[in-house]
């Protein structure tokens, strides 16, 4: 939800419907549900029945307030509408020319006017069937838009979920440096690993060359073996043979002794045959199981060799796995260091990229430095004839000058050191090409300090011809400039918190689902402590200036379930109950711009509005948060007066919180918890202007917290959400802008002041 643009419902019917029907169609077109085509056509048929192309051009204006539309569209809309506008000035012009002219029956005109009414109810008639459609049209767009809403809702959760893992991240860079040390220790280790890995690397080459030897042993032993089974199995044959000689034996005794029993051979010689024949086939036998014998063990033998060979080559093949193993896990491991090394490496150049801008940055500022000296010394030159002023006078402005001249003889070494001592603090920059330290060196440390002195010098350049009061405001001495602490020039002066010195990353990251104006994300630098309004600037504070300077301020635009201005209304009548110490609000940039230079006079030092990188970094406190709430924001209420179910009951149809903080408009200043720097509603209750020319994103934007003075300086840059903000729109990042000179009951004032060395 922005600043303007809730749904308006008017008394009129036909008007209520006509607007209702041309919002939609611009919702259509928004969501991407309508063609371009659709929407002129729409256009030119409410047109045709009759709608009021001054109301239409108001509902035009208040959908441009809260999502524009692309240049070509909103031109020629805006033509159609300023043509018929013309077209009814000049018909009614007509009309009552004719009236006058022609002295027309009024009866035949009142005739006349009820065919015109009844052709016009037809015609509406079938704008509203064709009104339904698109109404029936538009409701499935607008369910596609909730699921789409879900589906941002749960990626602002998980953005969250991003937001922590950075955090756990941003832990983990701490001990970066640990890892470089360790780095350095294990690349030593690994080289030293790597040279007990080439060694195990040559012995396994031995043990492979031995395993080969091995094998052509093993291909041996196996060659001699399978001789040796073929000699087995030739002296088999041979057995075989033999037996067989035995069995052709036996039988052939077998025949001897039928062939000598059948022809009565005698016994003597018989026995003696029989036992020839036995001790030749006893004799076979023996040498047969001798043959067999030696042939076994001959086996055994090579069965055994061949197994200490296998053994030896299977542990060769152990030990040769083992080391590749390790080889392997040792190269995992430096693949890992060395991807570590990149990371850092990457972020080094990130860093060295900022470097680079700063210092680019404090060359531009020396330069321009010189450039001031040179004019202050001409300037000098030229007041050196004046005659001092006796001691009873007030001393004029420009003898501040000599005060000037002696800070650095003075003055400058001890706040040298205190800001060194404020550096040292801050991360240090590193270009050595090994990656962010997070340790202050000290050159980093003197480098820093010379950057924040060199700021210092430069604004003491350009303010050396302030006044300076003639006693010095106790609000002002050096132990109440310490961040955090409070100051107040004078009585109706707004309170300031002094914010510290420090650096932020502006904007949306390219992951997250925001506006375009918010991108890119960009780290800026605050190098110099600001001091800024703890609160918004109340009512009771603006009464003094107006009274003091009678500025005019009637006109602003107010709510009432619809944007409107009037011109009863005023800083001092929003359309709500107000007292002295809520936010003032129906002030424009130009009044907030006064208002900072009526107490730069008063107090003699130097208000302004704060930059948009300023705002943004005091309301992000320190933090990388956008909200100090969770995504689902129902703890949003404890800290910041926002559309939430008050405001719900009271105007439905609202995007609200799902809290209650009990306001419905503006709230007193304090009322909701303070943020980390001590700032109250930096969120919510009003938005706040800041000095930025309005663009359309950061590609350009200076990144030493200074305002941006290019682009559109006929809108200025508002931040904060406000009473009326829906939870998409009250974030630290959020960017809004107006004309110089609007006024609405959602705006306020919030200021910074300049913090001296």
């Amino acid at each position: 939800m922005n600043i303007v643009g809730k749904r308006a419902e008017a008394s009129d019917s036909r008007h209520s419907f006509s607007a209702a029907t041309f919002r939609k169609v611009l919702k259509g077109f928004e969501i991407g549900g309508l063609p371009y085509t659709e929407v002129q056509f729409q256009l030119k048929r409410l047109l045709a029945t009759g709608a009021s192309p001054g109301e239409l051009r108001e509902v035009l204006r208040r959908s441009e307030l809260i999502e524009p539309l692309p240049d070509y569209a909103y031109r020629e809309v805006l033509s159609l509408l300023d043509e018929a506008i013309e077209q009814n000035a000049a018909l009614q012009s007509d009309a009552d020319t004719i009236v006058q002219e022609e002295q027309l029956d009024p009866a035949a005109l009142s005739a006349e006017l009820a065919d015109t009414r009844s052709a016009l109810e037809a015609e509406q008639t079938r704008a509203r069937e064709a009104e339904e459609a698109l109404s029936e049209r538009i409701a499935s767009e607008e369910a596609a838009r909730s699921r789409l809403d879900n589906t941002l809702r749960e990626s602002e959760r998980y953005q969250a979920e991003l937001r922590s893992a950075r955090n756990s991240m941003a832990s983990r860079d701490k001990v970066i440096a640990q890892m470089r040390q360790a780095l350095d220790q294990r690349e030593a280790e690994l080289t030293a690993a790597q040279a007990e890995l080439d060694e195990e690397c040559r012995n396994s080459q031995e043990i492979e060359r031995s395993l080969s030897d091995s094998n052509s042993l093993t291909g041996a032993a196996r060659e001699s073996l399978a001789s040796q089974a073929k000699t087995i199995a030739e002296m088999r044959q041979t057995l075989a043979a033999r037996e067989a000689q035995v069995v052709t034996l036996q039988r052939e005794h077998a025949e001897t002794r039928a062939s000598l029993e059948s022809h009565g051979k005698s016994t003597s010689q018989l026995q003696s045959d029989l036992q020839a024949s036995r001790a030749q086939a006893a004799s076979s036998m023996a040498e047969l199981s001798a043959a067999r014998a030696a042939l076994e063990s001959e086996r055994r033998q090579h069965h055994k060799a061949l197994q200490e060979m296998e053994d030896r080559a299977r542990d060769s093949d152990e030990k040769s796995q083992t080391a590749q193993k390790r080889l392997g896990a040792a190269k995992s491991e430096l693949d890992g260091l060395r991807a570590q090394v990149a990371n850092l490496q990457a972020k080094l150049r990130d860093d060295d990229s900022l470097i680079e801008k700063l210092n680019a940055h404090v060359k531009s500022e020396a330069k321009r430095a010189k450039q001031w000296q040179a004019a202050a010394q001409q300037r000098e030159s030229e007041a050196a004839p004046i005659v001092p002023q006796p001691a009873a006078e007030v001393p004029p402005p420009m003898e501040a000058m000599p005060q000037v001249q002696a800070l650095p003889q003075v003055e400058v070494y001890p706040r040298l050191q205190a800001v060194a001592a404020a550096v040292a603090a801050l991360p240090e920059f590193s270009s050595n090409g090994r990656g962010p330290h997070f340790r202050a060196t000290p050159r980093a440390v003197w480098i820093g300090a010379a950057i924040v002195l060199l700021a210092t010098a430069i604004w003491f350049l350009v303010h050396r011809t302030a006044p300076v009061p003639s006693t010095p405001n106790a609000s002002t001495t050096p132990a109440r400039m310490q961040p955090g602490a409070t100051i107040r020039d004078c009585p109706t002066c707004p309170v300031l918190t002094v914010l510290p010195a420090g650096r932020f990353e502006q904007g949306s990251a390219a992951a997250e689902n925001n506006s375009a104006f918010e991108k890119p994300l960009h780290w800026v630098m605050i190098a110099n402590p600001i001091a800024l309004s703890t609160n918004a600037v109340t009512v009771d504070e603006f009464r003094a200036f107006v009274a003091a300077t009678g500025r005019d301020m009637q006109g602003c635009e107010t709510y009432d379930g619809a944007w409107r201005r009037r011109p009863e209304n005023s800083w001092e009548n929003p359309g709500f109950a107000q007292t002295g110490s809520h936010p003032v609000t129906c002030t424009s940039w130009n009044d907030a711009k006064a208002y900072a230079a009526w107490l730069s006079a008063k107090t003699g030092q130097r208000y302004r509005l704060p930059s948009a990188s300023e705002w943004e970094y005091a309301a992000r406190a320190g933090t990388a948060a956008a909200q100090p709430w969770s995504a689902e924001g129902r703890d949003a209420c404890a800290s910041a007066n926002v559309a939430d179910e008050s405001a719900g009951h009271r105007y439905p149809g609202w995007s609200v919180f799902a809290c209650d903080d009990g306001f419905v408009q503006t709230a007193p200043v304090g009322s909701f918890k303070a943020n980390s720097f001590g700032l109250n509603d930096m969120l919510g209750n009003v938005f706040q202007w800041t000095e930025d020319c309005w663009n359309a994103n950061y590609k350009g934007a200076p990144i030493d917290g200074a305002a941006r003075a290019d682009g559109d300086c006929t809108e200025r840059e508002l931040r904060g959400g406000s009473w009326f903000s829906s939870p998409s729109y009250v974030r630290a990042n959020y960017r809004n802008h107006f004309s110089v000179d609007y006024r609405t009951s959602s705006v306020g004032i919030r200021v910074a002041r300049d913090i001296a060395p």
